[in-house]
């Protein structure tokens, strides 16, 4: 097995020679590349699986996001989603949008949602009181994706409460007007974020647009109180064991946020369940052998 990863017309170009020295692609996200390595495996006869994780079915005009609001990369990602032998939704409600998006019935789409290990992403003994997002986020557009303004309005509404904000560009959160309750880490490790999970005792989600959110579900495994939006899989994710708000109904973040940090008890073994139960990594991982090995006509042991 090899891995091709990297941008640019140049690797645009070395994708073909990648897929005719291999007899399976195995391809996350439905970008452009994406798309180049797909179309290349069905012109070889060779197999491909693409994964699709949210973002590459996005046409957000009203943000600036998505690669559908181009009309050329809309074309070449719908033929890929047409042409691919298997795609693969980390949740349900994608399945949808990429057969609105790629105008197709989609008898190639399979819902196999992302793992998670709950081994390592495991609660500790005491929670802060304080309030803790993940996002990457680089510019605007994703600024707005993620709900960070409406994370700083909550914040601004709260002023007592403290909030920690993982992956976003300080100088970017600065200009967006960052409260002085929030305390921006451009960037951590997996054992650093998890550490960050176990000192959290809410973990919130404002996001205008997800799929299944690794922050999210990592978040919950480490006994976070989870807030979020009802976009994508974050309702499927909590149900009843956090705080769901409806898009149109942001404005009571504040208030969601206020009742999961008076949570009790202060570890939330209910939302760690609930992951545990629902995508435990062993469950994807058997599922994607299953799926290879039909593809390649591997014989069942």
């Amino acid at each position: 097995m090899s891995r091709c990863v990297g941008a640019g017309w140049l690797r645009a170009f070395q994708i073909p020679i990648r897929v005719l020295q291999a007899d399976l692609m195995f391809v996350w996200f439905a970008s452009v590349y994406g798309a180049v390595a797909v179309l290349a495996a069905a012109l070889m006869g060779k197999k491909s699986i693409l994964i699709i994780a949210g973002v590459d079915v996005a046409d957000e005009p009203q943000l600036g996001y998505g690669l559908w609001r181009s009309w050329w990369k809309s074309k070449v990602v719908a033929l890929a989603l047409r042409q691919a032998d298997q795609v693969l939704a980390v949740d349900e409600s994608l399945r949808s949008e990429v057969m609105q998006r790629a105008r197709y019935a989609g008898g190639n789409i399979e819902v196999v949602p992302t793992g998670y290990d709950a081994g390592f992403w495991k609660p500790d003994a005491h929670k802060e009181r304080l309030v803790l997002t993940v996002a990457v986020v680089s510019g605007r557009p994703r600024f707005l994706v993620k709900g960070i303004d409406l994370l700083f309005s909550a914040a601004r509404a709260l002023p007592r409460e403290q909030f920690v904000l993982i992956g976003v560009d300080e100088q970017l959160a600065a200009q967006l007007g960052k409260p002085t309750n929030v305390r921006i880490i451009p960037f951590a490790h997996s054992t650093e974020l998890r550490s960050w999970y176990q000192r959290a005792k809410v973990f919130c989600l404002p996001s205008r647009r997800e799929g299944l959110s690794n922050s999210l579900c990592e978040a919950m495994l480490c006994g976070c109180t989870p807030v979020a939006t009802r976009v994508g899989g974050n309702g499927a994710a909590i149900e009843n064991t956090g705080y769901v708000i409806s898009p149109d109904r942001q404005h009571k973040l504040p208030t969601a946020i206020e009742a999961a940090l008076n949570h009790v008890p202060d570890v939330n073994t209910a939302a760690r369940e609930r992951i545990s139960t629902l995508f435990p990594q062993s469950r994807r991982h058997e599922r994607l052998h299953q799926i290879v090995d039909t593809l390649l006509n591997v014989p069942s042991v």
